[in-house]
């Protein structure tokens, strides 16, 4: 299940992204599974200068995951990309 974690950003511009991220990966067989976080931190760095950073937790393939990376690289932010050892879904 692929996260896209959005740290840092206004909540509704990272609203607007997370709209983006479904509509981009849309035709892709991971985004029924795909999830989008946002979090309402604020992320500066020592200069003051606010750094607004994505987050892509997953336990897809690396050639998936690279894809997402490639596809969230338009967007000129930084990304931590992050390996899930496992994911448990809850149970049904």
């Amino acid at each position: 299940m692929p996260n896209i974690e959005i740290h840092g950003l206004e909540h509704d511009k990272a609203e607007i992204l997370r709209g983006w991220f479904f509509e981009a990966f849309s035709s892709e067989p991971y985004v029924d599974d795909m999830v989008v976080t946002i979090y309402s931190t604020e992320v500066v760095g020592r200069n003051g200068v606010k750094q607004p950073f994505l987050r892509l937790v997953s336990t897809k393939k690396a050639d998936e995951t690279e894809e997402i990376v490639a596809g969230l690289k338009v967007l000129n932010m930084d990304i931590e990309r992050v390996e899930l050892a496992e994911f448990i879904p809850k149970l049904k």
